[in-house]
């Protein structure tokens, strides 16, 4: 602000030096002139001659100095003026650049519809052209599909579906040999896994005799048939603080190796966690 301070103070200083040295040119113009006529005035009167009538009249000092001034101080331009030419000027070339515009504006337009005649013309003669194609298309029936590859499903002779329990019915083609399944007279044929209690169990030399958890007896411990109820047999595992997995005792570092349910695995149940001694599956068939 300061630099701009002085920067207004030193043009102002010059522009009144200005106006000082116009003033005294000024005045020692209107002094000279102001001389001349009394010069001429006293060499007219020595020289006295009549004057005619033809001589023009000579001009007096007063308005000779309007005329010097007038030349010689011409007015500057106001501020006023110079915003009106720039207006001008603006205006002038932002009318060149909008002329300019609008006919190229007509030139692509032009050349927009030319070409999208073209096209409308290229595609009404393929219309033309293929027409005749096009009827026969849509009148002609669809033509039948090629004939299919035969695959191995096709020759090699499927397995018949398994039938699975509902119930109503025994199972008549069992999953498992007849040879491995065992009787079972208080459970359904379809889940008969275990031999009949009532029969003799006969036990090969150096295998150990298997016994029933629940009653001590000979015979597995999910055909028992003094303790046929699952929750009962559940409640004696708890008691007697046995796995309900693989009905194991859980003492020190247990380590249970089960498998799944038997009942549940033909149901088609793979998540089971308890043992098929406990399980309500042949309980809730009966």
């Amino acid at each position: 602000m300061s630099k701009v301070k002085r920067s207004d103070k030193h043009s102002t200083s010059k522009n009144l030096e200005k106006e000082r040295s116009r003033k005294s040119e000024r005045n020692s113009k209107r002094s000279l002139l102001e001389k001349e006529p009394q010069k001429s005035a006293e060499k007219s009167r020595k020289s006295e001659k009549p004057s005619s009538s033809s001589e023009t009249p000579q001009p007096q000092p007063q308005e000779i100095l309007q005329v010097e001034n007038s030349v010689a101080l011409p007015e500057k331009p106001s501020k006023a003026n110079n915003f009106q030419t720039l207006d001008s000027h603006i205006r002038h070339y932002i009318q060149c650049f909008e002329s300019k515009m609008v006919k190229k504006m007509y030139e692509s337009e032009n050349r927009l519809k030319q070409h999208m005649d073209l096209l409308i013309e290229n595609a009404v003669k393929n219309i033309i052209e293929n027409q005749e194609e096009c009827r026969v298309m849509c009148v002609a029936p669809p033509s039948a599909p090629p004939p299919r590859k035969k695959t191995r499903f096709d020759v090699e002779p499927q397995a018949e579906p398994y039938n699975w329990p509902t119930g109503e019915h025994p199972i008549e083609n069992p999953a498992w040999p007849e040879g491995q399944l065992r009787v079972l007279s208080t459970h359904p044929q379809r889940f008969l896994m275990r031999g009949d209690p009532t029969t003799p169990f006969e036990v090969e030399a150096g295998k150990p005799k298997v016994n029933c958890i629940f009653c001590k007896l000979p015979h597995f411990s999910d055909c028992c048939p003094i303790i046929p109820d699952p929750l009962a047999r559940r409640e004696i595992l708890k008691d007697e603080k046995r796995c309900m997995k693989c009905c194991g005792k859980l003492e020190g570092n247990h380590q249970c190796n089960t498998k799944p349910c038997r009942y549940c695995k033909a149901i088609g149940d793979l998540k089971s966690d308890h043992h098929s001694s406990i399980c309500r599956v042949p309980k809730n068939i009966e």
